[in-house]
C-alpha cells in the first residue's frame, strides 16, 4: 500500500500594503489557494474585509472571518480554475491587480508543485506593487 503524500500549507502576502493574503494548500500534483484583499493595516497587521457587514465590525485580521476575494487551484500540467466571490467595476488599475494576481497564483502554484511545466518568463513572475483602490 503506498502512503498518500501530506498535504502542506503555506500563507503569505503578496503585492504591498493593498496586495492580497493568499492561503495555499498544496500537494506534489495539486495547489488549492484562497485569497483575501488587504483593505488596511492596523498595529497587528493586515485587515480584510468582514463577512459580518456590521458596521462597527468591517473590518478584521482574522481570515476566518474575511471575504474570500477569489477561490481555486492550479493541477501540476498547468490547468488552473478560479472562482472569485467578488461582483464589482474596476478601473484599468484594478485590471492590471486582477491580471497580476492570477499570473502570481499560477506561478506559485508551479513553483510550489515544483512542476517543469512553466509558461512565463523570469520577468512575467514578479507581482507588481499594488495601489490603493
Amino acid at each position: 500500500m503506498t502512503s498518500q503524500p501530506e498535504k502542506k500549507t503555506l500563507t503569505e502576502d503578496v503585492g504591498g500594503m493593498f496586495g492580497f493574503r493568499v492561503v495555499w494548500g498544496y500537494l506534489p500534483h495539486w495547489c488549492n489557494f484562497k485569497v483575501y484583499a488587504l483593505v488596511s493595516n492596523n498595529d497587528d497587521g493586515p485587515l480584510f474585509y468582514s463577512k459580518k457587514a456590521v458596521t462597527s465590525e468591517r473590518l478584521t485580521a482574522n481570515t476566518r472571518q474575511a471575504v474570500i476575494h477569489a477561490q481555486g487551484g492550479v493541477g501540476v500540467k498547468g490547468k488552473m480554475v478560479i472562482e472569485s466571490t467578488e461582483r464589482c467595476m474596476r478601473d484599468s488599475n484594478g485590471v492590471k491587480m486582477e491580471m497580476a494576481l492570477l499570473k502570481y497564483l499560477h506561478v506559485r502554484a508551479m513553483a510550489l508543485m515544483n512542476s517543469t511545466e512553466d509558461p512565463w518568463t523570469a520577468d512575467d513572475k514578479k507581482l507588481p506593487e499594488m495601489k490603493a483602490l
